[in-house]
């Protein structure tokens, strides 16, 4: 939650960046905006205005900040995660996904089971998009886990793209791969979620998890 200094300091960055696209925006409309942003931690606020000052051609709004807000949370977009499911689907597969691709992939999994790929796809979306504006409108950060397939030879690569794709810090995968050695089968017990956002002098636990539907139970 921002403080009244930071909202002021937020109020004139919305004047800046309205200025630098162009437009003036009133103090006033500024203020309420920064008021509707308030959740949101400061620095994602002020790197979401960079990417409308850098990116944006039409006229600087709260949607257009928002939008940007949701662009820089690292949630995958529909299409996307839907990949990802597919992909975790398989039990010999390790996959790194988000809790909500997991929860979605548990919504569909029936539809999938039963031979319907589209219908499957179909419940998929419906399930992730309104699980992702869920967790966005509680301004819940991206949790990503790692769903330990059978196949052991595939989990470190699972873990190597997930840095690679910048979903979590190789401090992180680090750790991760650590825990693997001491727990190499599936079903290694439960610990917290995989943050991209932490640092690496502090390093939250990690769940590992065997395979969606199992972790649903």
């Amino acid at each position: 939650m921002l403080s009244s200094e930071q909202q002021a300091a937020l109020a004139s960055a919305i004047c800046a960046t309205a200025e630098a696209l162009g437009q003036t925006i009133s103090p006033t409309t500024a203020r309420i905006f920064a008021q509707d942003l308030v959740k949101y931690p400061a620095e994602e606020i002020r790197s979401a205005l960079l990417a409308c000052r850098r990116t944006l051609t039409g006229r600087l709004t709260l949607a257009a900040i928002q939008q940007q807000l949701y662009e820089l949370d690292g949630r995958p977009e529909p299409n996307e995660a839907w990949a990802i499911a597919v992909t975790a689907a398989d039990e010999d597969n390790s996959v790194v996904l988000t809790e909500e691709i997991l929860l979605a992939l548990g919504a569909a999994r029936p539809v999938l089971n039963a031979g319907d790929a589209v219908g499957a796809r179909m419940a998929f979306l419906n399930a992730y998009q309104r699980l992702v504006a869920d967790s966005r409108s509680q301004v819940a950060p991206v949790k990503w886990l790692l769903s330990q397939g059978h196949a052991a030879d595939r989990r470190q690569t699972a873990i190597s793209d997930a840095v690679r794709l910048g979903r979590i810090r190789p401090a992180i995968a680090s750790r991760l791969a650590l825990q693997l050695a001491h727990t190499p089968e599936p079903g290694g017990a439960l610990m917290g979620p995989i943050s991209a956002s932490e640092s690496s002098q502090s390093l939250p636990p990690i769940h590992v998890v065997r395979k969606p539907l199992e972790y649903l139970l």
